[in-house]
Formats: structure tokens, sequence, C-alpha cells
């Protein structure tokens, strides 16, 4: 792939409505699911203002060329600082399967082990079959299943330290 990536931190007032389409796209991968734009909108950005008033870093966007491709947003958590969470991934398209895929990842590890963080946990919607073969796939175990359709899943950094 030719081109030049690079990440830079979620900016509200830019990046807002991209990474708001981004959220709900991957919410309606579930059928029958019911997405609330303006709660999103409220809650998942509420969020990422506090996570980056701990580290701007915490929430960035990967960029092709100028152009936005994907986004994460994961942090040391605040009750379990041993522990990352990786509250929100996503690739456009036409970059899935390509070292994109493999930049967020390594995007992650970094974020998680600038905090001194032993494991990366997140939470996939259980049909979302694309996205826990690509996190199985690149080191993530499966943990528990929860009640509300998500399955859990963990990153352990200790073995690549």
């Amino acid at each position: 792939m030719n081109g030049k990536f690079e990440f830079r931190p979620f900016e509200e007032k830019r990046d807002l409505e991209l990474v708001l389409r981004w959220l709900v796209e991957t919410k309606q991968i579930i059928p029958d699911a019911q997405v609330d734009v303006a709660l999103e909108r409220k809650y998942y950005f509420e969020a990422v203002r506090r996570i980056q008033s701990r580290d701007m870093e915490f929430a960035c966007l990967l960029y092709l060329n100028d152009e936005p491709v994907g986004y994460l947003s994961a942090f040391p958590m605040l009750n379990q600082p041993e522990n990352a969470l990786l509250e929100f991934c996503y690739l456009i398209p036409e970059m899935r399967g390509t070292e994109a895929s493999g930049l967020i990842i390594e995007r992650t590890v970094q974020l998680a082990s600038s905090g001194s963080c032993k494991a990366i946990f997140l939470n996939v919607h259980r049909q979302n079959h694309r996205a826990i073969a690509f996190y199985l796939k690149n080191g993530w175990e499966l943990q528990e299943k929860k009640d509300n359709g998500l399955q859990r899943m963990k990153k352990n950094l200790t073995k690549l330290q």
C-alpha cells in the first residue's frame, strides 16, 4: 500500500460527525439494532472528552495521506489501572485486511503499555463475526459472554514484554 499513515488525536469540532457515523455504522451490523444517534452522540463523546482530559492520544484517528481511514479510543482504566479498555475501533471497509489493521492494534498496545497495563479488554457484539475473527487472529482471547449480546475479549500484554 502506497502512502503515509499517521495517528492524530480526535478533535471534536473536526471529527465528531465522522466518528459518530462510524460508531452508528458498527452498531447497525446487528440485525434489528435500534440506534439512537442523539444518545450515541451524547454519551460516547462525553466519555471521549473524559479520556482525552487524561491524555489526548487516548482517542485518535488513523490517516492515510491526510484522509481519515480509522479510529480508536483505548485507555488505562481508572478503577483497574493494570488494565486498558479498547472502547471503540473502526477502519473504513477499504482498509480492512491491510497493514492499517495491524497499525490500529499496535497503537492500542502502545497506549496500554504507556500506562503500564498488563492486559487490554474490549467488548464486541457476538454477531460481529468479522471483528471477533480479527481480534482472535491478533492475539485476543475470548472471555465471558455478556447478557446484552456482547462478547468480552482480552489481550494479555505480559507475553509481549
